[in-house]
């Protein structure tokens, strides 16, 4: 039972790392970036934040306090 429970959990992990590795490599092809310019400015900036910041660990710092 636990060692199913492990195999399960294990394949959530590399589901989640194919599905990163994935988004990340959108993200810096040239026909997406032409697509999302195409976004208003708003859209455009929330969009490439997204993929920006998946790679960051969930508790991590994302942007500085200085101003």
């Amino acid at each position: 039972m636990l060692k199913n429970k492990i195999n399960k959990l294990q394949g959530q992990k590399d589901s989640a790392m194919t599905r990163l590795k994935k988004a990340l490599k959108l993200s810096e092809n040239e026909t997406f970036k032409k697509a999302v310019s195409k976004f208003s400015s708003a859209a455009n900036i929330f969009t490439m934040l997204q993929f920006r910041e998946a790679g960051k660990h969930k508790l991590g710092c994302r942007f500085t306090k200085k101003l």
